[in-house]
């Protein structure tokens, strides 16, 4: 009888009421297979920790939450299980091969415990087990797949022949020889514990890297070109490089620290090489999304070249970041139908209230680079169609020119593309600058802030396409001679070639502004545009036009200034001459016979003296 209270006290200690012997009482999902016949099953589906035995030999079945665990062991097996509350539907099953009794402890749950990284494609089934020896043993894990509703839990379609048991060596995930049974469990076995999961063993062999400019030589490449990337999540080791080619794009992720990445794309988006090279200091999680339609929390960017591009990390420590992507002007074009120019594209962030641009260089591959210290929602404009803006009202400003704002800026090592018979104006802070051309130029501007001309304007029909170096200038460079009379500023133009061109230089003359600026009074009527030819300053011929620009033309580049040229003194009038009698023939007459008459005199007197 005592003996009888004790057992009945014990299992009410262990066992739920209800519980004990209830071998038909195990719930199960429509896809949960049956558990072996000769199992005693145990529910203990309110709580989430329980300590159990499992006699030597006899199978035992417990019933948790939603989960199905099966043990099954040589010795007698003592367990300690805990489950995360909310633990999605799981059919766990372990057959322990031991020498001696053993005591386990486990913990299930969907997220890996703190400092271990999510395994790249997994099923989001985590299993902690630990033994209390050093025991060897030999333990056989096995998980049921029902691959249709994993595919509905995750979002994603499940390949049954890509799943493998792995566990994490605490740096990452290691994969174990895996096979699903007849059953549907997938099976591996082990003799040791650690952290375990399933995962899609989507890491196939390296393969070459690809020849996309941008991506470096011998960079690790991994072959996903079947598919595109939806919760692919990849550990990215300390100091590693790697490159995956995604059906959509390639991307090549770089980092000083480990980053467990988890990227994801929309199929619409497609660009050729995508580039995060990360710098934190310390292990990360990043969070990476391309999305062809804009998030809900963002204002639509103008003139983007197709894609969105969500960055979020786990956590709000500084970080150094480069990213980049491959520019193909005719690949966007065909998607977006703009017509880019790469010089005048630039990475620009949303900072909660409007798209901010950032410095951003075009790379010798190809790619656009901009640097970051922080995450957000990102994207790539065409920053010059943004700064579009009507015709500023400024004399001698083309009817038909197209302006662009950039008057937050003083122009420095500025690249603009002006385009074939094209006139661009282009307003700065302190200046507004006219640009033409029948022939395409790439131009580089620099000025200097005390640069204050209202207008500049240069026109060229250059013979071919060129490259133009413009620094405009207040300071006098040190190679060249100081002008008399100089209105202050000079123009250094450097083309990459000497090609035969004709070019138009005008700048505005406003007297008033000009007196302010040198202190003294200016004729523009005297002012001339002038080059330095190495020894001197050539005077050029000019005009005053209508619009009050000062205009000269030229076949070659050099140093330019505008000079005042010396007033020009009037010559003092001399006394008239009294006008001398008009010669006649007559007169004419009588000089030929005197002529004639001293001739013979002079011949006569010589002969006298000789004869003499």
């Amino acid at each position: 009888m005592k003996l009888a209270l004790t057992l009945l006290m014990l299992a009410a200690f262990i066992v739920p009421p209800g519980a004990l012997g209830a071998q038909t009482a195990t719930p199960k999902g429509p896809s949960t297979p049956d558990p072996p016949e000769d199992a005693p099953r145990f529910n203990y589906t309110d709580i989430n920790r329980v300590q159990h035995t499992v006699p030597e030999g006899v199978p035992q079945v417990l019933r948790m939450g939603a989960s199905t665990m099966e043990f099954r062991s040589t010795q007698r097996l003592q367990l300690n299980i805990s489950q995360a509350p909310g633990l999605t539907a799981t059919y766990f099953a372990m057959n322990m091969v031991a020498n001696r009794n053993m005591h386990v402890n486990m913990f299930a749950g969907n997220e890996p415990p703190e400092e271990t990284a999510e395994a790249a494609f997994g099923l989001r089934r985590y299993f902690t087990l630990e033994n209390n020896g050093t025991e060897p043993f030999k333990a056989t894990l096995r998980l049921y797949i029902d691959d249709a509703g994993l595919a509905d839990e995750l979002g994603r379609p499940i390949l049954k022949e890509r799943l493998t048991w792995c566990y994490w060596n605490g740096t990452g995930w290691m994969n174990v020889p895996s096979h699903m049974d007849d059953q549907g469990f997938l099976e591996a076995e082990t003799s040791h514990f650690s952290v375990w999961t399933v995962a899609e063993n989507k890491k196939p062999n390296e393969v070459p890297t690809p020849e996309i400019p941008g991506v470096p030589e011998k960079t690790r490449t991994y072959n996903y070109s079947d598919e595109v990337p939806e919760g692919f999540s990849w550990t990215l080791s300390e100091s590693e490089e790697a490159c995956f080619t995604f059906k959509n794009m390639a991307m090549v992720f770089n980092s000083a620290d480990r980053v467990q990445l988890r990227i994801n794309s929309e199929s619409e988006v497609k660009q050729r090489l995508f580039k995060l090279d990360v710098e934190s200091g310390k292990a990360m999680e990043l969070e990476v999304r391309f999305r062809a339609t804009k998030p809900e929390t963002v204002e639509p960017a103008r003139n983007h070249i197709g894609f969105y591009l969500e960055i979020e990390p786990n956590a709000t420590e500084p970080v150094k970041a480069k990213l980049g992507v491959l520019i193909e002007p005719s690949t966007i074009r065909e998607q977006t139908g703009l017509d880019v120019d790469p010089q005048h594209l630039a990475w620009c962030y949303y900072d909660g209230y409007k798209w901010v641009e950032v410095p951003s260089t075009l790379d010798e591959d190809g790619v656009l680079v901009a640097e970051t210290g922080h995450f957000s929602v990102w994207t790539v404009q065409d920053t010059r169609l943004n700064r579009e803006t009507q015709r500023p009202e400024i004399p001698g400003v083309p009817e038909t020119t197209r302006a662009f704002n950039y008057t937050d800026r003083v122009p420095e090592a500025f690249k603009w593309t002006l385009r074939e018979q094209e006139s661009n104006t282009l307003q700065f802070r302190d200046t507004a600058m006219v640009f033409s051309s029948t022939k395409k130029v790439q131009l580089r501007i620099t000025a200097q802030e005390e640069f204050r001309q209202r207008l500049f304007r240069l026109e060229l029909e250059p013979s071919e396409a060129l490259e133009l170096q413009i620094r405009l200038q207040a300071e006098k460079p040190s190679d060249v001679g100081g002008p008399v009379n100089g209105l202050g500023f000079y123009c250094l133009i450097e083309p990459n070639a000497t090609i035969p061109l004709q070019a138009r230089l005008s700048v505005e003359i406003d007297p008033v502004a000009l007196q302010t600026q040198l202190g003294r009074e200016v004729d523009p009527q005297r002012l001339t545009w002038a080059y330095w030819n190495g020894e001197t300053w050539m005077h050029v011929n000019s005009q005053l036009d209508e619009d009050g620009l000062l205009v000269a033309e030229t076949s070659h580049f050099s140093t330019w200034t505008v000079l005042e040229e010396a007033e020009t003194q009037p010559t003092e009038p001399t006394e008239p001459t009294e006008p001398s009698e008009p010669e006649t023939p007559q007169t004419m007459t009588y000089i030929i016979y005197g002529a004639a008459g001293l001739t013979i005199l002079a011949v006569a007197y010589l002969y006298t003296r000789r004869a003499g």
